[in-house]
């Protein structure tokens, strides 16, 4: 058996589902029309994100066959194993087109191309017809409708070298399998486990996702704080042509203006917390970034400021004015938000600067 290892999936640019999501239709709706290879993209999707807890997520054989077998051992031994068999009908799936595929179990753990797995799971976008639960649900009739349909279902389709005879060593191994380990993913169960992926969104949109409350920061200043923070003591020590370094050289009224822009920062991190547990990569909250750093780089560049609170407070006028086009996140920004991606962008961008500094 061929294994190859599920690498990081790749992302569509765009979804009809997730225009269709837009319009309250069910997600269960929406994914009972997938294509074969929105379907297929979506499961890998879903698979990859598995190695959080599984140490191994394999593919088994080529494409083609409107099937896929996914190996996930939960162990580095490879001893402990789930299988995940995924496909893709237009209609719900039939004993007969399980048969083979759990022959094909039958057979590789019979010669020990594989261990007995702990589970086998059977998805797909339609999910499993009436017939196929009740034998799912009665292991004994698993057991038998196989070795009754197997001449006709399995015999010549197990593999395309030669035909797999039922003989008596055989049967007796399938007589004593269990088939308790077979379960279905219902198409509803499996949408559950998808929404806990990042790649949720880029199909449904962010329409059930809701974000956290912003943690108030401490009195500390932290280190992922300070080049922004030596910044801002910088804007307000150009006020007087004097040296700040720290919090309490602040007046009153420079100190409540120091905690608003540390309370805008940490909300800017909570939505970009947000935005990578969301969404499956950085490019939107690294675009919403630039809509928004862009402008305030022009205006604070391109013209002289008596001092370093009047440029920072230009910069906060435009950032809070500006409108965001085409972004995924401009539902959840907040005005605290836009300050707080100044902030952000401050530490990592030494262009970004609220006063001359050499």
């Amino acid at each position: 058996m061929e294994f190859t290892d599920i690498e990081k999936p790749k992302i569509k640019e765009k979804s009809n589902l997730q225009l269709l999501s837009g319009n309250d239709v069910p997600d269960i709706k929406i994914f009972s029309l997938v294509s074969e290879d929105d379907f297929e993209l979506m499961t890998e999707q879903w698979l990859f994100s598995m190695k959080d807890r599984y140490k191994y997520v394999k593919r088994v054989g080529g494409t083609g066959d409107q099937g896929r077998d996914i190996f996930a051992y939960q162990d580095e031994n490879m001893t402990v194993l789930d299988i995940y068999q995924c496909k893709h009908y237009d209609k719900k799936l039939t004993p007969s087109n399980m048969y083979v595929e759990i022959g094909k179990l039958l057979y590789y753990t019979y010669i020990q191309e594989y261990v007995v797995p702990k589970n086998y799971y059977i998805i797909s976008s339609k999910g499993c017809g009436t017939a196929l639960t009740k034998l799912i649900e009665n292991p004994e009739k698993i057991k038998s409708a196989i070795i009754q349909n197997w001449n006709h279902n399995c015999k010549g389709s197990i593999t395309k070298a030669r035909n797999i005879e039922l003989n008596n060593e055989f049967k007796a191994f399938i007589k004593n399998f269990d088939f308790s380990i077979i379960h279905e993913i219902t198409p509803l169960k499996f949408l559950e486990e998808f929404e806990k992926t990042k790649y949720y969104s880029s199909w449904f949109g962010l329409r059930k996702f809701k974000r956290k409350t912003p943690p108030e920061p401490s009195n500390i200043i932290e280190s992922n704080e300070l080049t922004y923070v030596n910044k801002l003591y910088r804007a307000y020590g150009s006020v007087n042509k004097s040296l700040i370094t720290n919090f309490k050289q602040l007046s009153n009224r420079y100190q409540e203006h120091f905690n608003i822009q540390r309370k805008c920062f940490y909300s800017a991190e909570g939505l970009k917390e947000f935005s990578r547990d969301s969404l499956p990569t950085d490019e939107t909250f690294n675009d919403l970034q630039n809509q928004i750093i862009d402008p305030v780089k022009s205006q604070i560049l391109c013209n002289t400021y008596k001092d370093g609170v009047e440029c920072l407070n230009s910069a906060i006028t435009v950032a809070t004015t500006l409108n965001i086009g085409n972004n995924s996140l401009a539902e959840f920004l907040k005005t605290n938000d836009r300050i707080g991606i100044l902030h952000q962008v401050a530490n990592e961008d030494e262009s970004v600067e609220w006063t001359e500094h050499e």
